[in-house]
């Protein structure tokens, strides 16, 4: 039996920033769903993890992203993003942009 992933209509940030809502419909946490990217500024010590949006409105963790080796985009540098228990620590407060390509999150300064 195949697995079909529920559909989806963009991807939302989650984490600290917005006490780990998956719900949360905050524009600010929408990615653009033309790019399906995001530019948010973090503090230093936010976590958060890239979820999909169902067509519902609703979030699911199902599909999303969390720390991995390959999410260091342009003007990113090892240490300013750290694996926290999966997640993704922001070392070095600042502007990030977060964009989804290719089934994989790359985040860019």
């Amino acid at each position: 039996e195949e697995f079909v992933p529920a559909a989806h209509d963009h991807y939302r940030l989650v984490g600290s920033i917005n006490g780990w809502n998956k719900d949360d419909t905050a524009a600010g946490l929408q990615f653009n769903k033309e790019t399906n990217s995001l530019t948010y500024t973090f503090a230093a010590n936010d976590q958060f993890k890239v979820i999909s949006a169902l067509t519902d409105g609703t979030g699911t963790w199902d599909g999303g992203f969390g720390f991995s080796a390959d999410i260091l985009g342009t003007g990113v540098v090892e240490g300013d993003l750290v694996d926290d228990n999966g997640n993704i620590k922001v070392v070095t407060a600042g502007a990030y942009t977060l964009t989804v390509a290719n089934g994989a999150l790359k985040i860019s300064k």
